[in-house]
């Protein structure tokens, strides 16, 4: 499977990651839940290049863990460490090791999702964070899409050439209830926008009503006697 993956991610995203306006509010938005995570060590789980990480964290250690060598040469050159791997087999980092934990745009393209999380949940010390961004399987957009009797843009029924690799979609609910089941506690539900097709976005709804918005951004704490749980605030 390693093989497999390392093939496609290498050849479906070998060009540089030029950010939409949806990444840019995504970074944006994940780097203000992330304001009050606890001090330490950062792992950034798929992090390709590591331009989104450094949109989000623009300082302190960053180990960038992915499956593509090329991705990894271009993390090192922001200054994240480099960590060949892949979530799916395993990470290789003693239980925790790290703070705090991104998986940006990641659980959507794995088969085990549940094995997944408990994983990233395994390397979190005790009040560390992890922070989840995917796709939203019921935005705006995509419930416009359903009532013409249409497949929302962003779920992919094939691996054609231009299509991303998702295989999993998820709501806030089902979403949470995977981290719950990782013994992980959510702490707020943040988007980036809401998108209302041809009649653009707005910023302003998505913090109103985030299980609107274009991508769901999930941050749960793994429990501890005395933890940040409550300093995210209440994540609207």
């Amino acid at each position: 499977m390693g093989q497999t993956r390392q093939a496609f991610a290498e050849g479906r995203f070998a060009q540089a990651w030029t950010p939409s306006l949806f990444d840019l509010k995504r970074a944006a938005r994940l780097r203000e839940a992330l304001v009050g995570r606890p001090p330490g060590l950062v792992l950034d789980v798929g992090c390709w290049d590591g331009a989104f990480t450094r949109g989000v964290i623009d300082s302190g250690d960053v180990i960038g863990l992915d499956v593509s060598h090329s991705a990894l040469r271009a993390a090192a050159r922001r200054r994240l460490r480099p960590v060949r791997g892949q979530a799916e087999l395993g990470l290789p980092f003693a239980p925790g090791s790290f703070a705090t934990v991104v998986a940006g745009e990641i659980i959507e393209h794995v088969f085990d999702t549940q094995g997944v999380l408990n994983e990233l949940a395994r390397v979190l010390q005790p009040g560390g964070w992890l922070a989840v961004t995917t796709p939203n399987l019921v935005a705006l957009s995509g419930r416009a899409q359903l009532v013409l009797g249409r497949s929302p843009h962003n779920v992919e029924f094939d691996a054609s050439p231009g299509t991303a690799g998702h295989i999993r979609y998820f709501t806030f609910d089902t979403l949470e209830l995977l981290l719950r089941r990782a013994g992980l506690e959510p702490i707020g539900r943040w988007t980036n926008v809401a998108h209302f097709s041809m009649l653009g976005s707005s910023e302003l709804v998505g913090r109103l009503l985030p299980t609107l918005g274009h991508t769901l951004i999930s941050v749960a704490v793994k429990p501890s006697a005395v933890g940040h749980e409550l300093s995210a605030g209440s994540g609207s």
